[in-house]
């Protein structure tokens, strides 16, 4: 009867034993871009689940930059759990939902709520992004 021996785990790096314990080493995004990299170097390319786990792990670690406790989403729906004191514009947030109230709610002060049909993990950590980074802080020139 054809197993995997424990060597297999150890030595490989897309086994789910190993892969999520070198992805939660990486404590920035620039952390886990070279994780990725040198793991393709050595490696080969990566498998789906791996690409999407490093998709999840990116959007968790510029998501916890921004002061963001946890994010839902589904096919339809999207919601962005802040903090007390989230590292955001929070006039960009009003204006979003001045400007497009059937997409955007804030329910209560620390969740918004974002309606919008998304095919794939792709298209939702893209609609995550995109929405953190629009609501980036400007520094001051």
């Amino acid at each position: 009867v054809p197993s995997l021996s424990r060597s297999y785990f150890a030595l490989n790096p897309w086994s789910p034993c190993c892969l999520p314990n070198c992805i939660a080493s990486a404590k920035t995004t620039d952390d886990l871009d070279d994780l990725e990299i040198e793991l393709i170097d050595r490696y080969g390319l990566i498998p789906e689940f791996a690409k999407n786990l490093f998709l999840v792990t990116h959007v968790k670690l510029l998501a916890s930059s921004f002061g963001v406790l946890r994010i839902e989403m589904s096919h339809d729906t999207a919601r962005i759990h802040f903090g007390k004191s989230p590292n955001i514009d929070t006039t960009k947030i009003l204006e979003l939902i001045l400007e497009q109230p059937e997409t955007y709610k804030l329910d209560g002060s620390e969740k918004l709520t974002i309606y919008t049909e998304t095919e794939n993990i792709e298209e939702r950590i893209d609609t995550i992004v995109s929405l953190l980074n629009d609501l980036q802080l400007k520094q001051a020139a």
